[in-house]
């Protein structure tokens, strides 16, 4: 379809027999075939034409991801592979299919067998995306998710390079380097906008660095920006947020305030050094966070809220507050002291490519707030806490700024986080809505796909679209609704859970729960369809409280198929696994 393509399938191989190959392939008057074939128990990767077949990869893995890129333009095809579903690599060199006599050049997929024994492969989804005509009356989450990620206003920046090269003080931790930094920043703002290039090297800086409109702040690889670590360097206080509630506190690390089009992108490494000495924070930070909520939960002046010198409130890695037009791509983030890269009051961020390893408490990967129009995709999160979490503000302070997240796509990522994996909440006073996830592996978590508030949130999660979910184990469930999260401070504003699509999705072990919705009867959670979600192994099913119009489509537990209308459980229990 169209002049530009693509198309991905995923597809398990584990159950092929010898002689047997099955793949992805192009045809027209010639053909072309990306595959996996088994020979003597041999299972490798392959390209073929017509006549000859090439060996490329022995596959250890039993999930392989093929892909096929199409421009007509330049009438060119390229097959690439990948076992993760991020990084794919690239086959052969690119080719063309002619045309055939009638049908065009078509994409299909295969599956046969050379000798005797019969064999299976399963080819669990399959993507083509174009950009060819679209019927008007088209619909479904997959157009309403190309319509968002269409719809983000990108970043644009003047052929403009300002180069920093790394001052060399021997460890010294004067501020030589941020102030060289800075200055490159500032002048390129001021001059129109264009690239600050951060050569190799380790830069170290005593302080936050200020992102300013229409600079893209690009790390060379090698180049690393190495920050204190210590409280008093990321003083005098900035307007900031910390979970959902407003406040004057210590300076992210990087932090842009109100800025339009900037970026923070390649190959090099930020090292927020969180573990000197904001981690310890954690365990005595209850004063402080109790007073601020006190502080929000009475709408106190934001400028009374103020949290400097002598308080443990740690701040976020990289913060953007009030901007537009983001972009953090490919850029590796080490050790935050809380929340890696958060945009609040934001519009228009993307987020590509990015690997966070970062494993102190609170340690979330990407945490969008009261953000709309966001794309986050094919990046890493080893995290110590949620991998991301959307969210929309705290309670009283959060209803009354009253700005919601919205038209959020999160694809093709890994998880390896330590708390939660796809989460929304429990900050979430101004409402989440219009949220597609899709694509997503993840590993060893309490939840894998959590939405969770309570009775002082208010707010809603509505209209949420998730497919294409492989996990390995939850300790908690692997689908939950939570709407007793703790810190219930006992307020009446329950929160609207509507309108949820869960389909595709694939698990190994849950400890305790496969699904878990726990609901309110004045509002319980409604319209949610569940479709083709296979787990392995569960300790309980499933627990359903206070829901309305739950379905459950061509779905297993335990290799039992579950009934399509579960019944409600009559007494309610809680699960401790947060």
């Amino acid at each position: 379809m169209g002049y530009v393509s693509e198309a991905t399938t995923a597809m398990n191989f584990s159950e092929m027999a010898d002689g047997q190959r099955c793949g992805l392939v192009c045809m027209g008057k010639e053909n072309r075939m990306l595959g996996v074939r088994c020979e003597n128990g041999k299972r490798e990767l392959y390209f073929s034409n017509d006549t000859v077949e090439q060996a490329i990869a022995a596959l250890a893995e039993e999930i392989v991801y093929l892909r096929v890129s199409i421009d007509m333009n330049h009438k060119q095809f390229q097959y690439s592979y990948s076992v993760d579903n991020v990084e794919f690599i690239p086959c052969g060199e690119p080719f063309f299919i002619p045309f055939g006599y009638w049908k065009g050049a078509r994409v299909g997929l295969y599956c046969y067998n050379t000798g005797k024994k019969a064999g299976a492969a399963s080819f669990r989804w399959f993507t083509y995306h174009h950009d060819g005509p679209r019927s008007e009356s088209v619909s479904g989450a997959g157009y309403q998710m190309r319509q968002i990620i269409d719809g983000i206003a990108r970043t644009s920046f003047p052929e403009r390079d300002i180069h920093v090269a790394s001052p060399d003080h021997r460890g010294e931790w004067d501020q030589t380097a941020r102030r060289l930094l800075q200055r490159a920043i500032d002048s390129c703002s001021l001059t129109g906008g264009g690239r600050v290039v951060v050569g190799k090297g380790t830069y170290r800086l005593p302080g936050n660095l200020v992102l300013k409109s229409n600079v893209n702040l690009h790390l060379e690889e090698g180049a690393n920006l190495l920050f204190s670590g210590r409280a008093d360097d990321f003083l005098p206080v900035v307007e900031t947020s910390w979970e959902g509630t407003r406040l004057y506190g210590h300076s992210p690390m990087i932090y842009a305030y109100h800025a339009t089009n900037i970026a923070i992108t390649g190959k090099g490494t930020i090292d927020a050094q969180g573990g000197l000495e904001f981690a310890a924070w954690a365990g005595i930070e209850a004063k402080d966070r109790d007073r601020l909520r006190d502080l929000g939960e009475k709408l106190s002046p934001v400028y009374e809220r103020v949290f400097g010198k002598g308080t443990t409130l740690r701040p976020s890695c990289i913060q953007f507050l009030g901007c537009s037009r983001i972009l953090v791509e490919d850029v590796e983030i080490r050790n935050s002291p809380f929340w890696t890269i958060h945009p609040l009051y934001c519009d228009n961020v993307v987020v590509r490519g990015v690997t966070i390893d970062s494993h102190y408490p609170n340690n979330d990967g990407c945490d969008p707030e009261s953000t709309t129009n966001v794309l986050i995709e094919n990046c890493v999160f080893r995290t110590g806490d949620d991998a991301i979490a959307i969210k929309a503000g705290r309670d009283a302070d959060g209803r009354s700024v009253g700005r919601p997240s919205g038209n959020i796509v999160i694809r093709n990522c890994l998880f390896y986080s330590e708390c939660n994996g796809l989460c929304i909440g429990s900050e979430l006073s101004g409402g989440v809505e219009n949220v597609y996830m899709e694509n997503i592996r993840i590993g060893t978590v309490k939840n894998a796909i959590y939405f969770k508030s309570n009775r002082d949130r208010g707010g809603y999660i509505r209209n949420v679209y998730v497919n294409h979910i492989e996990v390995e184990r939850a300790k908690g469930a692997i689908l939950r609704f939570e709407t007793n999260y703790f810190g219930f401070r006992g307020g009446n504003y329950t929160t609207l859970y509507e309108n949820f699509r869960i389909s595709n999705v694939n698990a190994g072990v849950a400890d305790n729960y496969a699904f878990f919705m726990d609901g309110y009867q004045e509002k319980p959670i409604k319209d949610i369809e569940i479709s083709d979600f296979h787990i392995r192994q569960a300790l309980h099913p499933y627990y359903l409280f206070c829901t309305d119009q739950i379905r459950i489509l061509r779905s297993s537990i335990n290799g039992n198929i579950i009934s399509e209308k579960p019944e409600e459980h009559t007494e309610r229990v809680s699960l401790e696994v947060y």
